[in-house]
């Protein structure tokens, strides 16, 4: 268990099952803090990857049966995985860093060139692969993510938390610096 502490928040405890003396406490905390990367992963996949035409945001199995829903799953899966590694390819050929090129412009590219994409000659079909991979380098993100601290406020007053106003500004916050790992009191 480790406590710790980012100013302006009250004490968090993490508690873990990683064990390996090499890896401090505080690179611990800061890995968690980098999980929503997963969310974001999740949001990509069930709002942009599977949005049906119509515009609703749930995603939609077809399949009548859990085998063939699982199948589904997994091409899903299998399909944003391969964009993200498209991504990657793009980045590392134009030393970018992958995170900061856009999922979503990446994925227009895709769905746009795929059906332009020669089967039949390997030379074509791999200078229309750079080509790809030259079009997802300029898909930067016009907003890099920064590093915010949000304050607990609400909009509209219905819960513990302040309401809003114009003093509530996102705080950009270096979570390496500010973080405090404070010591376990004795009992």
């Amino acid at each position: 268990m480790i406590e710790y502490q980012i100013p302006g928040f009250l004490s968090r405890r993490l508690v873990t099952s990683i064990l390996d003396p090499n890896i401090s406490a505080k690179e611990l905390i800061i890995h968690y803090h980098r999980r929503w990367e997963v969310e974001i992963s999740f949001c990509e996949i069930k709002t942009h990857q599977c949005a049906t035409l119509t515009g609703q945001m749930p995603t939609i199995f077809r399949s009548k049966t859990s085998e063939l829903v699982e199948q589904e799953l997994y091409a899903m899966l299998i399909g944003y995985n391969l964009l993200r590694d498209l991504i990657s390819q793009s980045a590392a050929l134009y030393h970018k860093i992958p995170l900061l090129l856009s999922f979503l412009e990446s994925l227009q590219l895709f769905i746009d060139i795929v059906q332009f994409i020669s089967y039949f000659s390997l030379k074509l079909r791999q200078i229309q692969h750079q080509y790809l991979l030259s079009l997802i380098a300029e898909s930067e993100i016009d907003r890099p993510r920064r590093k915010r601290v949000n304050p607990r406020v609400v909009k509209i007053k219905m819960s513990k938390f302040k309401r809003k106003n114009s003093s509530h500004k996102s705080e950009i916050r270096d979570l390496e610096k500010d973080l405090e790992i404070l010591t376990p009191q004795a009992v």
